[in-house]
């Protein structure tokens, strides 16, 4: 906990940034088109960047993870309790945890009910089970939102339960990262392209180099004799990534390539644990491409890491700033309604699954819809009128 809202840390001398799940959020609230600025997007991807659902909402940024996505309940109470005092009407809560508090409940009651009260929007849970997590499940001061996929399909691991209020786009969202954090992978071997991906927290580079298999990597003789400068194969199993990654780099390997043993896994997502100085670029292929290698061993390959500005994730995480930036909309057309008229206009004009009409468990009532919430909004009395709404 510090008072720096950047996703970084700093400890004797050393700082550690984290993944860049605060900015890839906010950006899905606020981002806008980042014309001619050199933001560096992924091949086919918008040259611009994206544009949030809010662009012209104004953000307070109150940081309570650790750059490992850690933290206390203590400090979600006083970031909700200090955005509550300097005047805000929504706070957007991409984070959980399984068990409940009744000081944090109180908190968010408190903020609901003092004056319009500040509508909590959070994150349902990634668990894929019944049961959300909290704040998400606090009834009613909380909106608990679920993902779906661009479908509109229950994204199989959006926790959900009678608590879920709407439902918003989780799966492969696109959005702004920390500068030059997100990676783009590609191989090249006999002059031919080879689909991969970058494990997380690489290194990033360009490196060509004799390809050498060196196994499971289960150690540091795992290349054999002569390592120094090679590209190293490693097939996936037994160890973690770092570990194997960690001995065929100490054998003085300069890239690595994973190959996946799982058929219908493509190349799979994987990370190497954590930030470390001493990772060269790494990167993951399918089981076939991994077939495909070990044919040319012995061969010059080429592993090309580069950093990107923006990338997709997935997670209720990605689905709640969705729904507040729509309720920023709301709030922005009306900003006469309380914070239970705007919940009430969101759900009320969410967009029903076919499956099961009415409200349910993996839905609540149904995907988040921005215009006809204005539309709605724009239409209700002075002050909202009568609850529940007609």
């Amino acid at each position: 906990k510090d008072d720096d809202p950047s996703d970084q840390s700093e400890s004797e001398g050393v700082v550690k940034v984290g993944g860049g799940h605060g900015t890839h959020v906010s950006a899905t609230i606020l981002a806008q088109f980042g014309a001619g600025s050199g933001a560096r997007v992924a091949p086919g991807e918008e040259p611009n960047g994206v544009v949030g659902v809010a662009p012209g909402a104004s953000l307070l940024v109150a940081r309570v993870l650790d750059t490992d996505g850690g933290g206390r309940t203590d400090d979600v109470i006083a970031a909700v309790e200090w955005c509550h005092s300097q005047g805000a009407r929504i706070a957007s809560l991409s984070l959980g945890a399984p068990d409940s508090s009744v000081t944090e409940q109180a908190m968010f009651e408190k903020v609901w009910e003092d004056g319009n009260g500040m509508l909590s929007i959070a994150a349902s849970g990634n668990d894929g089970k019944r049961g959300v997590a909290y704040p998400a499940g606090y009834l009613p001061s909380v909106m608990a939102v679920g993902a779906v996929n661009m479908q509109g399909e229950h994204a199989p691991f959006s926790q959900f339960g009678e608590e879920l209020s709407v439902v918003g786009p989780g799966v492969n969202v696109l959005s702004a990262t920390v500068l030059g954090a997100a990676s783009l992978s590609s191989v090249t071997a006999s002059s031919s392209p080879i689909a991969s991906s970058p494990l997380t927290y690489t290194a990033q580079g360009t490196y060509t180099g004799r390809l050498v298999n060196c196994g499971l990597g289960a150690d540091r003789a795992a290349c054999g004799a002569t390592c120094d400068g090679v590209v190293a194969y490693v097939d996936r199993g037994d160890l973690f990534f770092e570990e194997k990654a960690r001995n065929v780099i100490q054998a003085g390997a300069r890239a690595v390539i994973i190959g996946n043993n799982v058929e219908d896994d493509g190349e799979g997502t994987f990370t190497l644990g954590s930030a470390n100085s001493h990772w060269v670029p790494t990167v993951s292929v399918s089981m076939a491409a991994g077939a495909s290698l070990k044919k040319m061993m012995g061969q010059d390959v080429t592993v090309s890491i580069t950093g990107l500005d923006y990338q997709r994730e997935s997670g209720t995480s990605m689905a709640t700033p969705h729904v507040s930036g729509v309720a920023a909309l709301v709030f922005s057309a009306r900003p006469d309604l309380s914070a239970a008229h705007v919940r009430a206009v969101l759900e009320k004009t969410a967009k029903d699954d076919k499956a099961t009409p009415g409200k349910d468990a993996k839905y609540g009532y149904g995907l988040v819809q921005a215009a006809k919430a204005v539309e709605l909004a724009k239409s209700l009395p002075q002050g909202g009128g009568p609850l529940p709404l007609p």
